[in-house]
């Protein structure tokens, strides 16, 4: 998604649709000036009482989870997110 498109959602008042684009535009301009190492312990602070590495079990077989993050990665965080959200 471009910076100049909109995300429009039917059934929000013209008040309410500013509201939050008024939130989503805050927090995109705090979260392009963290580092990446901000950015990964923002992201972390999402969902603490979750572990990204994590076992499920699902229907008798059990799947393992590990999370990896690269310090050499071109990508941060929030863009791989981003890329990740917008298919």
């Amino acid at each position: 998604m471009q910076d100049n498109e909109k995300i429009v959602i039917t059934g929000l008042t013209d008040k309410e649709y500013e509201f939050i684009e008024n939130i989503r535009n805050e927090n995109a301009e705090r979260l392009s000036k963290m580092s990446k190492e901000e950015l990964l312990e923002y992201i972390k602070t999402l969902c603490p009482e979750q572990e990204l590495n994590f076992e499920k079990q699902i229907k008798g077989t059990t799947y393992k989870v590990n999370t990896y993050f690269s310090d050499t990665s071109e990508y941060t965080i929030l863009q791989s997110l981003l890329r990740i959200f917008e298919k």
